[in-house]
């Protein structure tokens, strides 16, 4: 039977594992309520930047643009999006079945050489479909612990340009779309080639109205440069003053005179011609 000593260690030892676990709940939730405002936040953007491309799709010619071309399908290209983690449920799996019975319904008899080609984002899905011996020319692993736009075009560029190269003839993507924390939406899309789309398009009181700059936007003047006594000079000296808006660089309100700020004698003598 345990001592009394041992029994008071083990509570205290007990208490310190809740702090710390309810510390890591804490920075969990703060992640996700971070995470989860910039998808809500992109959404608006990326639905109207669908619809602006679907409203010109009728007005490009067929057959001039490569990636609005249909083409026989033979290769078919999947960007699978999946977590580097588990403990998610049942995330990744409804990914990864929602891929295989994708691949087998669209091209049967996927697993051949050259018919297929996945472009893996996140640890898991890599894992998985790396074992079933697919051909996996895209391995993003550990993309989402430091997401960039920069990241983000990295995989985009490999496959529009194994498209226009005519290694693939489609490119589909299988994900999860948010809803809540306790529910996700499976999406398999095509994106290449882009397919008109009558529900995304704008609505017709959207026009597109040709904008003409000002003079000074196609004559760019120099930029003025920050004054000497100006704080950011500490910082960073010789640094160009940021452009204000609707302010050209010419009569930007930070063109100062290399003798700003002024000195003590000449506010003197101003207050003085005031008074």
């Amino acid at each position: 039977m345990a001592t009394l000593r041992e029994v008071r260690s083990r509570i205290s030892s007990v208490k310190q594992t809740q702090k710390i676990t309810k510390a890591m709940k804490m920075v969990a939730a703060a992640k996700l309520r971070r995470a989860q405002s910039a998808v809500v936040a992109a959404r608006p953007y990326a639905r109207g930047m669908r619809g602006l491309l679907q409203h010109l799709l009728p007005t490009v010619e067929p057959g001039s643009e490569p990636l609005l071309t249909a083409r026989p399908l033979r290769r078919l290209g999947v960007i699978v999006v999946t977590s580097d983690r588990g403990l998610c449920g049942a995330f990744n799996a409804n990914i990864i079945r929602a891929t295989t019975a994708h691949l087998s319904g669209v091209l049967p008899g996927s697993a051949g050489e050259g018919t297929v080609r996945l472009f893996c984002v996140g640890k898991k899905g890599l894992d998985y479909f790396v074992k079933q011996a697919l051909p996996v020319p895209g391995k993003y692993a550990g993309l989402f612990s430091h997401l960039t736009v920069a990241a983000a075009q990295n995989v985009v560029r490999q496959v529009v340009e194994m498209y226009l190269a005519g290694e693939l003839d489609r490119v589909d993507v299988v994900y999860n779309e948010f809803k809540s924390i306790a529910q996700q939406r499976l999406v398999v899309e095509q994106i290449l080639p882009v397919v008109p789309d009558a529900s995304r398009m704008i609505s017709e009181d959207i026009r597109i109205h040709e904008l003409i700059p000002r003079p000074w936007f196609l004559h760019p003047v120099p930029r003025p440069r920050v004054p000497r006594g100006f704080p950011g000079n500490r910082i960073a000296p010789d640094r160009p003053a940021p452009l204000h808006r609707g302010f050209p660089a010419s009569i930007s309100p930070c063109s100062f005179s290399s003798s700003w700020p002024p000195s003590s004698l000449a506010r003197r003598r101003r207050s003085g011609s005031r008074r």
